[in-house]
C-alpha cells in the first residue's frame, strides 16, 4: 500500500465526516482559518449559477471563449500531478506528513451538489522542488482529483491572478469574491469561469489568502467534470452522513438547470 495512506491531514481532516470507518485513526488538526473561510464560501456559492458545467469546448474560437492556459513547465506542473495513480505521483512530492484520512464518497457541483460512492483519501506532502510550502493531494479511486498548493512568501505584491501564475494558471474569467472572516478573503472560479481543461477534464479553483499576503495563501484545484454512468449509478441520497465536510452538507440550491451538457 503506498505510504499516503498513513499521512497527516492537516487541511481537511478536521471536517471530516465518515459514513464508514476511517482508513487510518489519525488525531485531527484543527483547520486554519484561512481553510475555514474555504469551506464557507463554498457552502455559500457552491451551487450557483457559476458552477454548472459547460460542454467541452473545442478551442476558444468554436465556443466564442477564452480557455484556461496551463504552464506545464512550473515545478509540479497539475498536468503531471492530476489523474495520476499515487505511485506516479509521489515520485514527485517530498515525505508525506503524518497519516491521511479516507473517505467512502465523493462530492462533484453539476452544477448542485451530488455525492456519489468512492474511495476517497486527502494526503499532505512536503515539496522537495521547495517551490511550494506544501502540497495537498485528493485520491478517488486510485487517481488524483484534486491538488491544493501552500504558496510560499514572494517579494512581489499577492494578488489572486499572481498566485495563479505561481501555479502556472493564468484564467480567463471574473472570480466570485468572498470574505467570510476577517481579513481572509476568497476568490472562486467554478467551470463556466475557470473554463480549464486539463486532460480533458473540468476543473474549478480556488485562491484563498489572508490580508491579501502570500504567507498562508493556498491555490486549490478540484476536478468538477459531469459524472459517468458509472457515478451516476453510485448516487448517494443521504446528504448527512458521511459527509467530509460542513460545505457539502449545506448546499445552496441551484439556478441553473439541473442536468449539464455533456462534454462534446
Amino acid at each position: 500500500m503506498s505510504p499516503m495512506f498513513r499521512a497527516d491531514f492537516r487541511w481537511l481532516a478536521a471536517t471530516l465526516l465518515l459514513t464508514g470507518a476511517l482508513a487510518c485513526d489519525a488525531e485531527k488538526p484543527t483547520p486554519t482559518p484561512v481553510e475555514k473561510a474555504d469551506n464557507k464560501a463554498d457552502a455559500d456559492n457552491g451551487n450557483k449559477a457559476d458552477a454548472k458545467v459547460e460542454p467541452k469546448p473545442q478551442g476558444a474560437q468554436a465556443t466564442g471563449k477564452q480557455l484556461a492556459t496551463v504552464d506545464a513547465s512550473v515545478p509540479l506542473a497539475l498536468p503531471q500531478l492530476l489523474q495520476k495513480p499515487p505511485a506516479e505521483v509521489e515520485a514527485m512530492l517530498g515525505p508525506h506528513r503524518g497519516k491521511a484520512l479516507r473517505s467512502s464518497s465523493c462530492t462533484r457541483f453539476v452544477p448542485e451538489r451530488v455525492r456519489f460512492k468512492c474511495d476517497r483519501i486527502w494526503q499532505v506532502y512536503d515539496d522537495k522542488t521547495n517551490t511550494y510550502a506544501g502540497v495537498h493531494v485528493l485520491w478517488e479511486n486510485d487517481l488524483s482529483t484534486e491538488v491544493a498548493y501552500d504558496l510560499k512568501p514572494r517579494d512581489e505584491p499577492f494578488s489572486p491572478e499572481a498566485a495563479l501564475l505561481a501555479v502556472g494558471l493564468k484564467l480567463p474569467g471574473t472570480p466570485k469574491v468572498a470574505t467570510p472572516a476577517e481579513g481572509v478573503t476568497l476568490w472562486q472560479w467554478f467551470n463556466q469561469s475557470a473554463r480549464l481543461l486539463i486532460h480533458g477534464q473540468q476543473y474549478r479553483v480556488n485562491v484563498s489568502a489572508r490580508d491579501n499576503s502570500w504567507e498562508g495563501a493556498q491555490v486549490t484545484v478540484t476536478l468538477n467534470h459531469p459524472l459517468t454512468d458509472e457515478q451516476k449509478s453510485l448516487l448517494v441520497q443521504d446528504l448527512k452522513d458521511g459527509d467530509p465536510t460542513p460545505v457539502e452538507a449545506t448546499p445552496t440550491p441551484p439556478v441553473e438547470p439541473k442536468t449539464p451538457p455533456p462534454p462534446t
